[in-house]
């Protein structure tokens, strides 16, 4: 065969070559960005439900506050009881979401850890409100039959930005 003719022929086979390995990085560069998304996707997800399970836990605090603080009248009482409880669930149902859809490893436990004692918790709120009905509505005592209890929750996080302490703090490879 002829210098001339393969000489195009080597270029065209090369240049086809090329192209063939270029789709298929950018094959391979669509597949890495689609799981990307879907972790990020993923772990925004997480962080966003462990913000709101911190939301709404110290808004469920907040609303212990309520209690003691406008509890002297039966009426009273028991609305802010009402918005406590309901903060209650919500923070408890968010927290079950959390555990469960995390991957195995520490993130996980640490939130079923916190799944825990708040059910444990709200025992305990429940023991406090009926220490303040029985001491007539004084505060100082339903304070104290629950006092620091909201800290045991998450004893190892820090103070600030808990929820995205929650999400990171999983060991990964």
């Amino acid at each position: 065969m002829k210098l001339s003719i393969k000489l195009p022929l080597a270029c065209t086979g090369l240049a086809m070559v090329t192209a063939a390995a270029g789709v298929f990085g950018l094959w391979r560069l669509n597949d890495a960005i689609g799981v990307y998304e879907q972790t990020l996707a993923t772990e925004v997800a997480h962080e966003r439900t462990a913000a709101e399970v911190q939301l709404h836990f110290k808004v469920q605090v907040q609303e212990w506050k309520n209690v003691l603080l406008r509890g002297r009248e039966a009426a009273a009482r028991e609305k802010a009881w009402a918005a406590f409880t309901h903060t209650e669930a919500e923070v408890g149902k968010d927290a079950m979401t959390l555990s469960q859809t995390l991957p195995p490893g520490p993130t996980r436990e640490l939130a079923q850890a916190f799944a825990q004692a708040h059910a444990q918790m709200g025992q305990a709120y429940r023991k406090g409100f009926d220490a303040f009905g029985a001491a007539g509505g004084d505060p100082v005592a339903g304070d104290l039959a629950v006092r620091g209890i909201d800290r045991a929750a998450a004893p190892d996080a820090p103070p600030r930005h808990t929820a995205q302490w929650l999400c990171r703090h999983d060991a990964r490879p």
